[in-house]
């Protein structure tokens, strides 16, 4: 094979809860992980040279495929071009910058005929969240997000996502964190599972505009949370057709807002060319 092409589908976290810091001072996770029909969308080729384009712009050093490229280069030898179309929003705590790294991984497995589960401490390195979307789907997350248990019980889940602005760093929002304490905010159960975000309050305390869309959502549903450190908020509605009714009274201006539902599986393979 020479080529693939993929759609790598966004993340959320239904429920991330910190147990502790970890020897090597990064802390220690518990989180439930799904994926949501969000997605970017990956062609993949064999190449002379390491190239990454994002909506046709060549990227650099600071994006993320481009390093997950670069330490694949430097472990296997291989090199790929990429081109991504975005559509999965940034800064959201949807993974928009993790799913592109796990997009790669995959495509280099494919087509160099590399085990993936060989890539997992490789995939580590460029951020917790890369290990878990290179499979996706429902599934327990734990340490720094190298400790990946699918769940068996797949439900769909109709949702409403709002993004107001761009949120704090992660960094930040874990520091916040760790000088506010732990703090559950608004807690609630979707069959016997319990959605909260240990990181919600914190991220609020530098992005108060995440409780200004909450609120909004709280108009049209009572089950409302934060996924990952923000700023992303989603509203679960008993169905699709509820979710997009909800859509369309949103008030307000918002840099990202559509309806999601949960997808059984993180990555699909969508072409390939011999």
């Amino acid at each position: 094979m020479e080529k693939i092409a993929l759609k790598v589908y966004a993340k959320i976290n239904l429920m991330l809860n910190i147990k502790g810091i970890l020897e090597d001072g990064y802390h220690s996770l518990d989180m439930v992980m799904g994926s949501i029909s969000l997605y970017d969308e990956i062609i993949a080729q064999k190449s002379l040279e390491n190239e990454v384009y994002m909506d046709g712009v060549k990227q650099d050093e600071k994006n993320t495929a481009y390093k997950a490229l670069e330490v694949l280069t430097l472990a296997y030898g291989y090199k790929l071009k990429v081109e991504i179309k975005k559509g999965i929003p940034f800064s959201a705590g949807v993974g928009g910058s993790s799913a592109d790294a796990a997009g790669v991984f995959v495509a280099y497995s494919k087509l160099y005929g590399i085990d993936i589960e060989f890539m997992t401490k490789i995939a580590l390195s460029i951020g917790s969240d890369v290990v878990y979307m290179m499979k996706g789907g429902p599934a327990r997350v734990r340490c720094k997000g190298e400790m990946v248990s699918p769940i068996d019980e797949y439900k769909e889940l109709n949702m409403v996502i709002l993004q107001k602005e761009v949120g704090a760093s992660t960094k930040d929002v874990y520091a916040n964190y760790d000088k506010l304490g732990r703090i559950v905010d608004n807690e609630f159960d979707i069959g016997g599972q319990l959605i909260y975000n240990v990181l919600q309050v914190p991220a609020i305390n530098l992005c108060p505009s995440i409780k200004e869309a909450m609120n909004e959502l709280y108009k049209h549903t009572d089950k409302v949370f934060m996924t990952g450190s923000g700023s992303a908020v989603l509203g679960i509605f008993g169905s699709k057709d509820e979710a997009k009714t909800a859509l369309d009274k949103i008030q307000g201006d918002y840099i990202f807002k559509n309806v999601v539902n949960t997808m059984p599986y993180g990555i699909e393979v969508v072409n390939e060319w011999l």
